[in-house]
């Protein structure tokens, strides 16, 4: 198995690289955004989505405008018609994995809009974003939605991060159980390991401590059923996806933007011959008549 975080995450059949909060209108609300966009795109238009991962924004785009022709690219090894178990209206959308958005293999002015959500923001925007203004053609659209620093998906990841390094750490749950099911740890080290994490200040929860002490418990079984094999194979694969997801949440932080940055962002964009339609956050509205910080909304139509 490839040690990509992103190959493996979306191997995985995981349609949203994140969810923001637990409220199920939410994510109807961002699909609902690129309905609209999609609306406003001429009939047969060419977009290309970047850092498109399993389709989330073409699957939308579709839904507002069928008749796109819509090219996604990816620098993971993406194939969603072959890992999502229900992969929607995706069929008539072109993937293409293993793409540097920072060098497309497209001419110049193959596109009518270029689209990202949680996406650009992970390369090099010395380098991505002229690559991006350079496929739209005259008056296409750019549509970006970029984390912000301070959003509901960019917090919880930080807390979410200080759980798996805690049970990544020398000495933690993970590397025990490793030595463990190899014969090299007495079971009582492990157990005295998982009680240090869970005496822990760093908040613990059911997704990521809950699934891997799951996991302790079914390498033991293993174990006791002699089944070593079994028990290492399991132990392996936990380790390898754990820090797969410390890696993209890390990536994730690193990738948010504080308002100095965006705006850096967007002159970039107008230095590059677009004009700025929207820069601002992004918020959605709940229910409870509060709106929660999503991230950056960028808008802009190529000279």
């Amino acid at each position: 198995m490839t040690a990509d975080p992103w190959t493996i995450y979306w191997q995985a059949d995981n349609r949203d690289s994140c969810i923001a909060t637990a409220v199920p209108d939410d994510a109807e609300q961002i699909a609902a955004l690129w309905r609209d966009f999609a609306g406003c795109l001429a009939d047969g238009g060419m977009v290309l989505d970047l850092a498109t991962g399993n389709g989330t924004v073409p699957a939308a785009l579709l839904a507002g405008n069928p008749t796109l022709k819509i090219t996604g690219v990816d620098r993971a090894e993406i194939n969603p018609l072959q890992f999502l178990s229900a992969p929607g209206p995706l069929h008539g959308v072109t993937f293409m994995g293993s793409v540097d958005v920072c060098s497309l293999p497209f001419d110049a002015d193959s596109f009518d809009a270029v689209t990202s959500q949680f996406g650009i923001e992970y390369a090099d925007f010395d380098r991505s974003l002229p690559e991006a203004a350079r496929v739209i053609r005259a008056g296409g659209r750019l549509a970006f939605m970029m984390h912000h620093v301070d959003s509901a998906v960019v917090l919880p990841a930080q807390s979410r991060l200080q759980e798996m390094q805690g049970l990544l750490q020398s000495g933690g749950v993970v590397e025990l159980l490793s030595a463990f099911v190899a014969g090299d740890r007495a079971f009582a080290e492990l157990d005295a390991a998982g009680k240090r994490h869970l005496d822990g200040a760093v908040e613990r929860t059911a997704g990521v401590t809950g699934q891997i002490f799951e996991g302790v418990r079914t390498a033991v079984r293993l174990l006791q059923a002699g089944r070593a094999g079994e028990a290492r194979e399991l132990s392996s694969t936990m380790s390898l996806r754990l820090r797969a997801d410390r890696d993209r949440l890390r990536q994730l932080a690193a990738a948010a933007q504080d308002a100095t940055q965006f705006g850096r962002t967007a002159n970039r964009l107008r230095q590059l011959g677009l004009d700025v339609d929207v820069a601002a956050e992004w918020h959605l509205p709940e229910s409870s008549g509060t709106t929660t910080l999503l991230g950056w909304q960028l808008m802009c139509t190529k000279q």
